[in-house]
């Protein structure tokens, strides 16, 4: 028999924390783990949002569909993100081969975590009602991804999202930080093996709210550009859940530093005699000297929430540069690894052009259709640990931008992992999609596949596919 505490797999723990930081939960007795309501008494639902519901979710496994039974979202918002997110999650569980204990373990901490934080649902015209989230390119602020089997493990289902508070954007929370933090502090009292030392170095390292007061006391408007500057994702294990936060180096415009300078700093008080990340300096000297490097831009620093020792920092870069040479060129660092070896190069080669679409004659050192686009070019990641002399790269084909459509996306990256011997969970692969664009055909256009990530492990390439839920696309309203 299923007992609830086997489904949410916690324990819920608790300790007040204020903006300053987050530290870990002690043991002090349950809570409810509800999400912030904005009502009281009876829940009653306004028409256009079941409409919008019923036209939104995709089709409703047995395990959405029996917990949608029984649970009560506490006002319009949360229970329009609870059918729209949680029916394609519940999917992508279902579909990535998830056992039923953690397709209802997932779904419950989806609910009780995320969905009452995710900000207000869609106007009635499909359009953020204050707050447009950096997370995907039509301001979506949740982000899903499919990370591929391997010989040794099934797929495995991530989500990330921009938690967005009543005052995000405003001289109170002018990057929108309130809300992650409120969601950290809750996620501290439900898992409190999460540690929190790397995501409060970096979120204090990488934006000054003194600084942001002073430009909104001078005038400045906080939405003349996207303010984004904190995310978290989550990906649901048998017992417990990783955590992941990323955070954008806003400080950088605030002061009129590069953002490698603010990055590079933020390392530099980090690291301690026992504490070393000198693959972070390899990165930073190939940004500065090389050819291929000085056209990387900052993104963003994404680490793992356990001990600083055994995390993982990744550093996101993105180059306007997308050939296929200079992709290689980057991922070795202008030579200094040895990423791919003879094998791995020609079947990176085979994935980049079957799921860009693009001719075997397409010139190795032609760049893609030029695309004016903030998110335009190639996304990468070096990851570090401490310790490692060379980070490990990884890079993402972006195939929102280039490739034909989704269709022609699904398709090429069949063909490959077909190729591969490793399609044994495409089938389950293509009804997710197809669940989730039920707003539009997949070859209509691109945009629900935004990436396919790329590293190499073992000899292998390793895969993820990422996909943004279009819940502002014109054709769900």
């Amino acid at each position: 028999m299923l007992f609830i505490s086997d489904v949410l797999g916690f324990i819920p723990r608790w300790r007040e924390a204020d903006m300053n930081g987050i530290t870990k939960a002690t043991p002090s007795g349950k809570i409810r783990n509800t999400p912030p309501s904005t009502s009281c008494g009876k829940v009653q639902y306004s028409c256009d949002t079941t409409t919008a519901i019923s036209r939104n979710s995709a089709p409703s496994t047995d395990a959405f569909q029996i917990l949608s039974a029984w649970l009560r979202p506490s006002n319009d918002d949360a229970r329009f993100w609870w059918h729209m997110i949680g029916s394609h999650l519940a999917l992508l569980f279902q579909e990535a081969g998830y056992d039923i204990h953690s397709q209802y373990g997932s779904l419950l901490f989806l609910y009780h975590s995320v969905v009452g934080r995710m900000g207000p649902r869609p106007s009635s015209s499909g359009s953020p009602q204050f707050w447009k989230s950096f997370m995907t390119d039509d301001f979506t602020p949740i982000e899903y991804s499919w990370s591929w089997d391997t010989p040794k493990a099934p797929p495995k289902i991530r989500f990330s999202i921009e938690a967005i508070g009543p005052d995000a954007g405003t001289k109170i929370d002018p990057f929108n930080q309130a809300m992650t933090m409120e969601l950290a502090r809750h996620v501290n009292a439900v898992a409190p093996d999460v540690d929190w030392d790397l995501f409060n170095h970096f979120r204090k390292e990488f934006c000054s709210q003194e600084l942001w007061e002073s430009a909104c006391v001078e005038g400045h408007n906080p939405q003349e550009s996207h303010s984004s500057s904190m995310f978290m994702a989550f990906e649901m294990n048998k017992r417990d859940v990783a955590v992941k936060a990323y955070f954008v180096p806003v400080k950088a415009e605030q002061t009129g530093q590069s953002r490698l300078s603010v990055v590079s700093d933020s390392i530099r008080s980090l690291e301690r005699p026992d504490f070393r990340l000198p693959a972070y300096h390899h990165i930073s000297a190939f940004m500065t000297d090389h050819p291929d490097g000085s056209q990387l831009e900052i993104v963003g620093i994404a680490v793992d929430c356990v001990l600083p020792k055994t995390s993982r920092l990744k550093v996101y870069v993105r180059s306007p540069r997308t050939s296929f040479d200079s992709v290689c060129t980057v991922m070795s660092m202008g030579g200094k690894s040895s990423i791919f070896s003879p094998a791995t190069l020609i079947d990176f080669k085979k994935l980049w052009q079957l799921t860009l679409g693009l001719d075997e004659d397409f010139a190795s050192d032609e760049n893609l259709h030029p695309k004016r686009h903030q998110t335009a070019g190639i996304l990468y990641n070096f990851d570090i640990k401490a310790g490692n002399i060379l980070p490990e790269p990884k890079v993402y084909i972006p195939v929102k931008h280039y490739a034909p459509n989704d269709l022609a996306v699904a398709k090429g990256l069949a063909s490959y992992l077909s190729l591969m011997g490793r399609d044994r969970f495409m089938d389950g692969y293509m009804r997710a999609l197809e669940g989730m664009c039920n707003h539009r055909s997949l070859d209509s256009q691109c945009g629900l596949q935004t990436y396919i990530s790329c590293s190499v492990k073992k000899e292998q390439l390793v895969l993820t596919s990422y996909f943004s839920p279009e819940v502002y696309h014109d054709a769900r309203w």
